[in-house]
């Protein structure tokens, strides 16, 4: 074990709470315990598990997750970073950002001018890709229903194309803290919808349901629409096809002969605070 793998998170462990008790943790060899004894592991990747039973989900596997990592490194998904880049800009206090909902982290890794920077994921696979490599930013394995992280204590929430759970964010957020959501554009990978139109349940897309749901938790004090469209190649398009949830079940032999040549990558980027 690198004993900095560990050690990094020693910087933080007064921000954990136990999953199971809610009581304060601390480090106890390679594990974060807390006083009910319960026993978390950092992992020699570098992350903490705190779901470390958990069944392998359906859909959401390695061979997922390196999808989305080969399609962010194209850069077709920049100016959705940059976007939420500059809302940071406003936030340069910001002591904890928590990125709920991670994935293979393209979003936590690029951020700017943070301090400490939180990223967790229910699924390990999106963890262990993330966790690759060097860098300052504490990945854990935890489900955003139940965060291992003490109420109050977070200055800024990035939930970006992933599911929420509003009412555990405000409990960890503090008063004065935003999050910063991304849904989808109505016209997000319209391109890939329309090729597989007669496969999928609906070919239309609507976030208005999205917002106004987010809109009963917090304030709305900002709001971006950020769209782009880019040229893609056959096989960028079918790894599009593979890391979206849209088509898990739409058969491989399916989807290798639609073919597409430009995506529209698109979304609502709302910055909230505590109604």
């Amino acid at each position: 074990m690198n004993a900095k793998k560990i050690e990094k998170f020693y910087d933080i462990q007064g921000l954990f709470q136990c999953p199971l008790c809610n009581k304060s943790m601390f480090f106890e060899n390679n594990s974060i315990v807390c006083g009910n004894h319960h026993c978390f592991d950092v992992s020699k990747k570098g992350y903490i598990n705190f779901i470390p039973q958990q069944k392998e989900l359906k859909g959401y596997d390695k061979t997922f997750f390196e999808n989305r990592h080969e399609i962010f490194n194209m850069g077709i998904y920049n100016h959705i970073l940059y976007g939420i880049n500059q809302i940071l800009l406003e936030k340069q206090e910001a002591e904890y950002v928590i990125d709920a909902g991670c994935g293979e982290g393209y979003y936590a890794k690029n951020l700017k001018g943070m301090n400490k920077i939180i990223a967790l994921d229910i699924s390990k696979e999106a963890i262990k890709i993330s966790a690759n490599g060097n860098n300052n930013i504490y990945w854990l394995v935890a489900d955003i229903t139940n965060l291992p992280i003490r109420s109050n204590s977070i200055d800024c929430l990035l939930n970006i194309f992933t599911p929420a759970n509003y009412s555990e964010f405000l409990r960890i957020m503090k008063g004065n803290g935003i999050i910063i959501k991304a849904i989808p554009g109505n016209s997000h990978l319209i391109e890939l919808r329309q090729a597989v139109k007669q496969y999928i349940h609906k070919e239309a897309y609507s976030n208005q349901n999205v917002m106004d749901y987010f809109k009963k938790y917090f304030k709305i004090i900002n709001h971006l629409h950020l769209s782009q469209t880019f040229p893609i190649t056959a096989e960028q398009a079918i790894k599009l096809y593979q890391m979206t949830p849209l088509l898990f079940n739409v058969k491989k032999s399916i989807l290798d002969t639609c073919s597409i040549s430009h995506i529209t990558i698109e979304a609502e980027i709302l910055v909230g605070k505590r109604i």
